[in-house]
């Protein structure tokens, strides 16, 4: 009898124990510095983010992720593989990879940006004062220099995560998540349904950036149509 209940007492002590553990909290509760949460980039940055996607069978860079084999539809071809940010002073450009290895380019001068794709040499310049849109899944939001970040704020914050250090950040109980470094006060992981985005901060350009001669031409004469239209009528 002594011994059953030595082996009672041992289980019930192990499954308080699987209790606890399940019951403390992954994040500490420290508190956020005053002053803005997500940094800005400097003037000669670059940075990459790689997704992969679990409910896809898409693991990073496009590679197949563990459960790929048990999926009963093929992954949409057009979901983002990397996307590589480069950005000197004035000058921003941007490539999108998608899992189908099609290449999306655009590039940005502070005015206009120019969209172009390995699927047509077509080049297409827009004039709406931002770099980005649904082909890039890159958005310059409140500022922010990174997509799909502008909820982050101190309402939604976790805590800090154990073993990392990362501040953690989620919009709701069905929105994304975001780990942030405390040190660098950047991005390091987004997620949400599946998808995660991991962010790689690059070495940071050597030299400035330069237009295509393609473009070149097109953003001058861009430009300076733009002057002209705001050049005063004479007076008669």
């Amino acid at each position: 009898m002594k011994k059953i209940a030595l082996i009672v007492v041992a289980l019930s002590f192990g499954h308080l124990a699987d209790v606890a553990a399940q019951s403390t909290p992954a994040y500490e509760q420290t508190p956020l510095p005053p002053g803005p949460i997500l940094g800005k980039v400097a003037d000669f940055s670059a940075w990459q983010i790689v997704y992969s996607y679990a409910s896809s069978g898409v693991g990073p860079g496009g590679s197949p992720s563990s459960n790929a084999g048990g999926l009963s539809k093929a992954p949409n071809p057009h979901l983002p593989k990397t996307f590589t940010m480069t950005h000197t002073r004035s000058l921003w450009h941007a490539v999108l990879v998608d899992i189908s290895d099609t290449k999306n380019e655009t590039w940005y001068d502070g005015t206009t940006r120019f969209e172009q794709g390995t699927a047509s040499s077509k080049l297409i310049p827009i004039s709406n004062g931002g770099l980005g849109g649904q082909t890039l899944k890159f958005y310059f939001r409140n500022g922010e220099e990174f997509p799909d970040v502008e909820w982050v704020s101190p309402s939604n914050y976790l805590g800090t995560e154990k073993g990392t250090g990362y501040w953690v950040f989620q919009q709701g109980a069905e929105g994304p998540t975001l780990w942030v470094n405390s040190t660098t006060h950047y991005p390091v992981r987004w997620q949400k349904d599946g998808e995660t985005r991991d962010f790689q901060f690059l070495p940071e350009p050597t030299a400035s950036l330069t237009l295509p001669p393609n473009i070149v031409g097109i953003s001058k004469a861009l430009k300076h149509l733009d002057d002209v239209s705001h050049v005063a009528p004479p007076h008669l």
